[in-house]
């Protein structure tokens, strides 16, 4: 799978999400296998940045295998790393 179409992907999962906003994902694939995301957003101000990023975290998981299927995954799972680089009102 082409990186593109994955950053697509993971994009429109997280627009769907209230209170953030992607604003760059990069993906980590070797081979037919994903081995990081990382995510960066806007959170909306008075958000709970926390459970903002947990949000973001397990949407982005779930997209991952959505897409791929769970034998596209290292055994342990995708690490997310999620930022959270400005709070906008």
């Amino acid at each position: 799978m082409r990186e593109w179409v994955l950053v697509g992907v993971l994009r429109e999962a997280v627009s769907a999400l209230v209170g953030v906003t992607p604003t760059q994902i990069r993906v980590g694939l070797e081979e037919d296998r994903c081995t990081s995301v990382a995510v960066h957003v806007t959170a909306t101000y008075g958000a709970v940045l926390a459970d903002a990023a947990s949000a973001v975290r397990s949407t982005v998981a779930r997209a991952v295998v959505d897409t791929l299927g769970a034998d596209a995954l290292p055994p342990e799972g995708v690490p997310v790393e999620v930022t959270i680089d400005d709070v906008i009102v």
